[in-house]
């Protein structure tokens, strides 16, 4: 901004220097009296402009002290007013536990809760400087410190807790800190307002100054102008418009016009405005040259009259080739009306939209062009870019392809497939129609809720289904046409569409299933009541005609009677197998989980497979730690002498079986080590399976049929755990099983 000496300065030198460089400067051409009269009105008038521009920003800043002043005070108030506040709270928080009286909280409690805001607002007040604004931020920081230390203090207090009072030299510190702080940011403002007098009696100075400053000025310049302007513009001028003439000759530029005028400003901008064509149009020559489309224009008789070497590369065709070349000839015979309409509406102005040809590429082979063109009438061309789409075309045959295999899919799937927005169904398939005999009535369902189907589960569809969309499969009833019901199971399961998000429901109808549900239990009691009682009282029979109860058998007879007795056993045992499996898959046994210890089923399992073990010479050896946990032990049990069995079973004579069970990250984990064949990698995922044994010769050679690992896996299963095996073959195998040890007693 200029001071009020620099402008008395400026205004007193200013007639000298502009007399000296007016007659300096040479004389060139004389203006006409028309052009002199323009000019001694217009820079007057610039003149008057810039002082009354200079006086409206003296006004500007003199509101803006005025603004200052009127800001200051607002900061210094609310300043005063958090200072205040803050009085308040430190005076009810520390009064309190200096004089042991609850008098003076209630004016501390309003004052914590004014002062946030009178912070906030103080910040806000300062924004325009930053500096200040990043004190107040520090100052509400402490406050924010000292608020949690009062806090403290206070609470302190009310507990009647002594160290209460230790807290007040660190209160009084903070208060003080914050004090200092505040009160320095008062001081600032408050010296901002007591200046603010001086500088608006100065820029009333200045205003004076200016206004004298113009009016002498301005009797100076129109005077000197005059002089100034009346030499060397018309010559600068025509330097300008022969470079006009130039450009369009294609010829050189002039050396640009010296000075720092309009004249100058206007043939550097003519200057920089050629620049700039030149470099257009050389990157639009090196675009459109490497291009990876074909670029090209066609004239009124649609012959190439251009086109860029892309062409080349794509088509085959070299631009000799094609130049004065009529474009029909390289279009696919049956595109050639297509193309020629296509042209025509351009050229009359029908149609400003792209189209679709095919044209035979120089070898034969066809490609589809999507033109872009633009008809010139002044030039009478067409220009056209050329953009192979080929590959989007086999891209959207490959789509609607696939949207076709998909479409056939779902309508021949035989699980029933419904889409629903929400709880209206918008589309079904065929399955459905023919599940619920909808043939020629899907319209009946198609925008109705989901319940009209499955009335029965209306209340989970509403409040369950709809309100989570996670995957949900449930079991439920469904309704014919007819009004009859049949069981079906749903799995339902989000997914996004254009139109947004729905959700699929998968319908399998049960009916054959249940059926087969009920033969399989009727065979299951066939098994336990037809079979196994009577299997049952033959042991018991043939075990009394071995223990001679009927008379005395010979040697053969009894090698007999106790071959038939193990068979009898083996089928008693896979009947009971079979029916362990059935119980525990189905749900209807509850496990008995109790406290129990595990160095006792260790113990048990080891007693019950010692004489198995010992008749094969096996050393059974263990390592328990003495923890009591919860389970179901006799089920564990069962399990751990599964595994003892089998690695007894196939372990070499005189080999050694070990048992260790420790707890490990609030888990039990039993581990059966044997030094057997191991098992393969192939059989190791699957070995928990039903009726999986790792050789078929080992249902013969070692008993079995595949079901106690399964059962295993059940029984760990229902006590939320995991169960596995590590093997190697040639080397042995451990079995092992890991369960959480803080099971609920009541758990069922």
């Amino acid at each position: 901004m200029l001071s009020l000496a620099g402008l008395r300065h400026q205004i007193c030198v200013l007639p000298s220097r502009i007399e000296a460089r007016a007659l300096n400067f040479p004389m060139k051409l004389n203006l006409r009296l028309s052009h002199k009269g323009l000019i001694l009105v217009s820079i007057p008038l610039l003149f008057e402009l810039f002082f009354v521009g200079y006086l409206s920003m003296l006004l500007v800043q003199a509101d803006e002290d005025i603004r200052r002043e009127t800001h200051s005070r607002e900061i210094v108030s609310k300043t005063n007013s958090v200072i205040f506040n803050l009085l308040q709270l430190f005076m009810g928080v520390g009064g309190p536990i200096v004089t042991r009286t609850p008098a003076f909280m209630e004016k501390a409690t309003d004052a914590a809760a004014y002062l946030p805001k009178e912070f906030d607002e103080l910040i806000i007040l300062l924004r325009s400087d930053p500096d200040r604004q990043q004190a107040a931020m520090n100052i509400r920081l402490k406050w924010d410190a000292g608020y949690h230390l009062l806090n403290d203090a206070r609470i302190k207090f009310k507990q009647r807790d002594l160290r209460a009072a230790a807290l007040l030299p660190e209160i009084r510190k903070t208060a003080t800190e914050l004090m200092k702080d505040l009160n320095q940011i008062v001081a600032y403002e408050k010296k901002r307002e007591e200046q603010s007098p001086e500088k608006q009696a100065q820029r009333r100075e200045q205003f004076f100054t200016a206004m004298v400053a113009m009016v002498v000025l301005n009797v100076i310049v129109t005077i000197a102008m005059a002089i100034w302007f009346a030499r060397g513009i018309a010559a600068r001028l025509n330097t300008v418009m022969s470079n006009t003439d130039k450009f369009a000759l294609g010829q050189k530029l002039a050396e640009p016009v010296a000075g720092a005028d309009e004249i100058a400003a206007l043939d550097q901008v003519f200057h920089l405005m050629t620049e700039t064509i030149e470099a257009a149009s050389r990157r639009e020559r090196a675009l459109t040259e490497n291009a990876r489309d074909v670029i090209c224009s066609l004239d009124n008789a649609c012959r190439f009259s251009s086109i860029n070497p892309a062409a080349e590369s794509l088509w085959g065709y070299t631009a000799d080739e094609l130049l004065g070349r009529r474009a029909v000839e390289i279009i696919h015979s049956q595109d050639v009306d297509t193309f020629t309409a296509s042209i025509e509406d351009k050229m009359q102005g029908r149609s400003e939209d792209a189209f679709e040809c095919r044209i035979r590429k120089k070898d034969g082979d066809t490609l589809d062009i999507l033109f872009s063109a633009e008809w010139s009438k002044d030039e009478k061309t067409l220009y056209c870019v050329c953009h192979d789409i080929t590959e989007r075309k086999l891209a959207e045959t490959m789509t609607r392809l696939a949207e076709q295999r998909v479409r056939s899919i779902v309508e021949s799937m035989p699980t029933g497939l419904i889409i629903f927005d929400k709880d209206k169904i918008e589309r079904l398939n065929p399955s459905v129609e023919r599940m619920f005999d909808l043939s020629g009535q899907e319209e009946s369902v198609v925008g109705k809720p989901l319940s009209v189907l499955f009335p029965e589960a209306k209340n989970f569809i509403d409040e369950e289904l709809l309100a989570d969309s996670r995957d949900k499969t449930f079991q439920t009833q469904a309704q014919k046409s007819d009004g009859s019901s049949f069981p079906v199971q749903i799995q339902c399961r989000e997914y996004e569409t254009i139109e947004g998000k729905r959700m699929m429901a998968l319908v399998v109808d049960l009916t054959e299933q249940e059926k087969i549900e009920r033969l399989k239990q009727e065979f299951l009691m066939i098994i336990s009541h037809e079979l196994r009682t009577p299997l049952t009282s033959m042991t018991m029979l043939l075990s009394m005609l071995r223990d001679g109860n009927y008379g005395e058998l010979s040697e053969k007879g009894k090698g007999k009677v106790a071959m038939a007795e193990s068979n009898i056993t083996r089928l008693i045992k896979l009947i009971n197998e079979l029916l362990d499996v059935e119980t525990l898959e189905s749900g209807n046994i509850s496990l008995q989980i109790g406290s129990t210890e595990l160095e006792t089923i260790v113990e048990r399992a080891t007693e019950a497979v010692r004489g198995a073990a010992q008749a094969r010479r096996i050393k059974l050896e263990t390592s328990s730690e003495a923890i009591d946990f919860n389970a179901d032990e006799d089920r564990l049990i069962q399990v751990t002498i599964n595994f003892l069995s089998n690695a007894i079973k196939f372990s070499p004579e005189g080999g050694t079986v070990t048992v260790s069970a420790v707890q490990k990250d609030n888990r039990i984990v039993l581990k059966v080590i044997d030094a057997g064949r191991g098992i393969p990698p192939s059989e190791q995922s699957v070995i928990f399976d039903k009726f999986r044994q790792v050789e078929q010769a080992d249902r013969k050679e070692k008993g079995g049929i595949g079901l106690g690992l399964a059962i295993c896996k059940t029984i760990i299963e229902k006590h939320h755990g995991q169960i596995g095996v590590e093997s190697t073959v040639g080397e042995g195998s451990t079995f092992w099983f890991s369960i959480p040890n803080n099971l609920e007693i009541s758990q069922a």
